[in-house]
């Protein structure tokens, strides 16, 4: 009888500790370490450990041209991109994989990354690999480990569910991932990439091309993108979520988009206050302004 029972309370242990943990969600970053050295020596050697680890570097730069502050290094995994080109739809937005670098008041450089589990969660919805993900941030993690002299893998910057991240906005009637700003519409796939290549390349709208990827067998490119205003609400809304950037472009055929931003800030600073949010009422609008300068034809 003891047995019995003894099997019935570790059953139930075990149902509820998975229950917690499923409960528990997913961050939308990870913070590997906190180090010494200059930011963009620290960029430089994360970028190695990337190469090194089976990952394809497109870019790098610093937000708001803050170098010795902050930069963001952006890399892609050829087993990301099947996935994008299998499943469709705009799930184009995830090609890039963003690790951040920040110096805190202490002068501690915060090695960091935005979370894949979280990211494929929100942009794949229930169509997201669960085992893509996973395989993808242990490998991003152990990367960044061999930099920051370990891995703390510690979550940070709010907690979504599976549910609520399929579906995610900040609050009823707001944008949802299925409801981008179209950017610019072309009469075809190639005057959709010659145009927005030549207008980044020109500066246009003060944006520039941080990165670009083109998703195998598919007409779809992602371009990252910097824009002169980003340094203003990156101060407001908080820096320390740097692998945020750069923000999103992606051509479908002959379709541009960009994500809406009352949905891609607040998916990524999910824990700011309606109060904060105000402070930066126009920055949605000056994105999409931004988004559709580089796609003027």
């Amino acid at each position: 009888m003891r047995k019995v029972l003894s099997t019935l309370v570790a059953v139930v242990v075990a149902v509820v500790l998975a229950v917690v943990a499923e409960a528990a969600g997913y961050a939308p970053y990870k913070l590997v370490g906190k180090v010494s050295g200059a930011v963009p020596d620290l960029a430089s050697q994360v970028e190695a450990a990337l190469g090194a680890a089976g990952f394809q570097v497109v870019g790098s730069y610093s937000p708001g041209d803050k170098p010795d502050n902050q930069m963001v290094v952006i890399c892609t995994h050829p087993n990301v991109l099947q996935a994008i080109a299998a499943v469709g739809d705009n799930t184009g937005f995830a090609a890039g994989l963003r690790v951040g670098l920040w110096k805190n008041e202490a002068g501690e450089v915060e090695i960091s990354y935005e979370n894949p589990e979280y990211i494929h969660r929100a942009y794949f919805g229930k169509k997201h690999i669960a085992q893509l993900s996973a395989m993808v941030t242990k490998k991003l993690a152990g990367a960044l480990a061999t930099v920051a002299g370990g891995d703390l893998d510690q979550g940070f910057g709010g907690d979504l569910d599976e549910d609520k991240l399929a579906k995610y906005n900040y609050m009823v009637g707001m944008q949802k991932f299925d409801d981008p700003v179209e950017a610019g519409k072309f009469g075809s796939f190639q005057e959709a990439v010659s145009t927005i290549d030549a207008n980044l390349a020109a500066g246009k709208g003060g944006c520039k091309l941080i990165y670009k990827i083109e998703i195998p067998g598919k007409n779809v490119v992602d371009y990252g993108v910097a824009m002169d205003h980003e340094g203003h609400y990156l101060e407001i809304i908080g820096e320390q979520h740097i692998a945020a950037q750069p923000y999103g472009l992606l051509v479908v055929d002959n379709v541009a988009y960009t994500l809406h931003g009352r949905y891609r800030i607040a998916l990524h600073w999910p824990e700011l206050t309606m109060a904060t949010f105000t402070k930066i009422m126009t920055t949605p609008g000056n994105i999409a302004k931004s988004m559709k300068d580089v796609c003027e034809k």
